[in-house]
């Protein structure tokens, strides 16, 4: 989110040289899919999550999406083996 305001932040009005991002994050937060296990509709909602990543995956464009924010080449491929492994989760 820094890196982001930093490009993006247009209220600044600050010279290049006061604020520098350093990489590697301090932390990354991932994102989960919750559904309630109460909901009688749950296991459809998992069901077309999992084939829409599937989709996604296979016509390429999770690494697009993932290019544009500015995942690393090795990342990219790194979470793409882990979703097409953990297909069933």
């Amino acid at each position: 989110m820094g890196e982001y305001w930093l490009e993006h932040g247009n209220e600044l009005d600050l010279d290049d040289n006061k604020i520098e991002y350093l990489s590697p994050d301090l932390a990354s937060h991932k994102l989960y899919l919750v559904v309630s296990r109460s909901n009688y509709r749950a296991k459809e909602y998992l069901q077309k999550f999992n084939r829409g990543i599937d989709i996604i995956i296979k016509n390429g464009r999770i690494a697009k999406i993932m290019k544009k924010h500015n995942f690393s080449n090795q990342k990219i491929a790194e979470y793409i083996n882990f979703l097409k492994e953990n297909e069933s989760i």
